[in-house]
């Protein structure tokens, strides 16, 4: 099946390519902060025909046993539902930034199974296997991923900032508290191709939200194949208090505060944010 969720995710990043650096005029979901363009659509609607075509015409899975949860207005239950972000990290590629991906999970039966994370631009593609570790190809080789628990003062970490004032001076407060024990702070603002950067050992933590649970944070297409990426490539992925968490299917409206890195570096992480 894995093989089925990196070829939609491949066939979702040729529409990104051809769409990107091209003029797009993004069209605002709720504010300016919050937009979405032709490209994340068309993206989504290629996404969801192949998976449909290839799950019921090759695989013999029924129809009504094939689920959604797409960022771009998709809901739909099934016992395999596939968890989808057709363009993570949409304000980069508006702005004509090449960071940004095609996320889709897998999950049979309410377990995430299976994730995929193709970031098109790069051509760099990273996937897990729920108990078969976690991969990245790239330039036609491909490799298993193995986190390394590194000094912090070598490696960045990446904190979002929220559109929400008083969220974003919370976040501020924090960030500024783990500063001083890092190389320094980024902001790249795409959640799954993040998760695959701390897998991957190019940063030493990820972490987003406001630390509660409430309106702010990641929703469960940004975050679903990323957190079964870093989880099997030896990270973790944990709320502001350390406690580790499963997605709801049946919340997508949800949104998660986490803090990702690798296990090891996680109690010295809370330590410094008390």
């Amino acid at each position: 099946m894995i093989q089925v969720l990196q070829e939609a995710a491949l066939k979702g990043g040729q529409v990104l390519r051809s769409y990107f650096r091209k003029n797009l005029l993004p069209t605002n979901k709720t504010t300016h902060h919050n937009i979405v363009t032709k490209a994340d659509i068309e993206s989504q609607k290629e996404i969801q025909t192949f998976i449909i075509r290839t799950f019921s015409k090759k695989m013999n899975i029924p129809v009504d046993e094939i689920g959604f949860i797409g960022e771009e207005g998709l809901y739909k239950k099934g016992r395999y539902t596939f968890v989808i972000d057709p363009l993570d990290g949409t304000s980069n590629f508006a702005s004509g930034i090449d960071f940004f991906g095609v996320s889709i999970a897998l999950f049979i039966d309410h377990s995430l199974k299976f994730g995929v994370i193709y970031q098109p631009i790069q051509d760099i593609l990273y996937y897990a296997i729920s108990g078969e570790g976690a991969y990245k190809t790239s330039n036609k080789k491909t490799q298993k991923l193995t986190m390394k628990n590194l000094d912090l003062k070598s490696t960045y970490f990446n904190g979002s900032l929220s559109a929400n004032d008083h969220v974003r001076k919370t976040q501020l407060v924090m960030y500024d508290k783990l500063f001083h024990e890092f190389l320094g702070h980024i902001a790249l603002n795409a959640a799954a191709p993040l998760l695959c950067l701390v897998a991957d050992n190019v940063i030493g933590l990820y972490i987003s939200g406001d630390g509660m649970i409430s309106h702010v944070g990641i929703s469960i297409w940004d975050i679903a194949a990323g957190k079964l990426i870093l989880e099997e490539a030896g990270g973790v992925i944990t709320d502001w208090k350390g406690h580790e968490f499963d997605i709801v299917l049946d919340q997508p409206e949800k949104k998660y505060s986490f803090i990702a890195c690798h296990h090891d570096r996680l109690q010295k992480i809370l330590g410094l944010m008390k």
